[in-house]
């Protein structure tokens, strides 16, 4: 409970620069991603030294040359598959459950930076790949390089995968953005699972998260 009370800190102080008017937009959109990311290796370095874990043992490394193809392959494969099953699956749940229509999320920072007219547009996509890259490290630090990693030494590698995709679902607050997320941190176990490296579920969620934004932003 203590690690999802700090995660949910992180999650709230990145939203509080992400929303503070009283600084410009781009300036807004340049650190919240580092703030979340600075907050989210405190934590896990934190964490790491309390469970007695070295970033090895959690799968924080640097992978060697011979791992990347298969890296590659899972990122690519994992986060294909969701991509795939993404507007289906959300189109069935609004059929099946109407209500759950007013829980859309319209006002999507990452789409106020394409849509942002005070710079160049190759440097608005710029910062949206920055803020993607950074976002997606952050979570995956906590979420499959930590909580993965420490409840798959004290329970099932099934329940590590279950439990952490949880709790990364459960963090993104909106009920319609939980349902459709849990799958995702459940793609994400998985390929920790099968390659060992953070690598491999950064890769994988800074790919989906890319797609989902240049496909789906205007629909």
């Amino acid at each position: 409970m203590g690690l999802f009370f700090f995660i949910f800190c992180v999650e709230l102080i990145a939203s509080a620069v992400g929303t503070a008017s009283q600084y410009p937009f781009l300036l807004r959109m340049l650190a919240m991603p580092g703030v979340m990311l600075l907050f989210s290796v405190g934590l896990v370095d934190n964490f790491l030294k309390k469970a007695g874990m070295s970033y090895g043992e959690a799968g924080i490394v640097l992978p060697a040359k011979d791992q990347l193809p298969r890296i590659l392959a899972y990122a690519c494969l994992g986060a294909g598959f969701w991509l795939v099953l993404l507007h289906p699956c959300s189109s069935a749940i609004k059929t099946i459950f109407p209500y759950v229509k007013k829980w859309e999320y319209k006002d999507n920072l990452l789409t106020l930076i394409l849509n942002y007219n005070g710079v160049l547009p190759v440097a608005r996509h710029a910062i949206l790949l920055y803020t993607l890259l950074l976002l997606s490290i952050a979570e995956e630090f906590l979420f499959r390089g930590f909580l993965f990693k420490y409840l798959a030494k004290h329970t099932s590698a099934f329940s590590a995968i279950c439990l952490s995709a949880l709790a990364f679902s459960l963090l993104h607050i909106n009920p319609l953005t939980v349902v459709l997320t849990l799958p995702l941190g459940l793609m994400l176990g998985f390929v920790m699972l099968r390659t060992g490296n953070i690598v491999a579920p950064i890769t994988a969620h800074f790919i989906f998260n890319t797609a989902v934004v240049y496909i789906y932003r205007n629909s």
